[in-house]
């Protein structure tokens, strides 16, 4: 069974944030882990706030 990340962000700065994802996908790929799906329309349905970018990452189990 694989776990889920889900992450919402609204970031101030976009070319940091490129920087961020480009580095954050390095240590994602490290540890199995790989983007399912990235936003920048998201659909909310229990919150005041939508976020600009919306990512889930998967990860495989570590259990056998």
């Amino acid at each position: 069974m694989s776990a889920y990340m889900v992450i919402s962000v609204t970031p101030d700065d976009e070319e940091k944030m490129r920087e961020y994802e480009a580095r954050t996908l390095e240590v994602v790929s490290r540890y199995g882990g790989r983007p399912v799906a990235r936003d920048t329309d998201c659909f909310v349905l229990e919150a005041d706030q939508r976020p600009a970018i919306g990512v889930i990452l998967e990860f495989p189990t570590s259990r056998p």
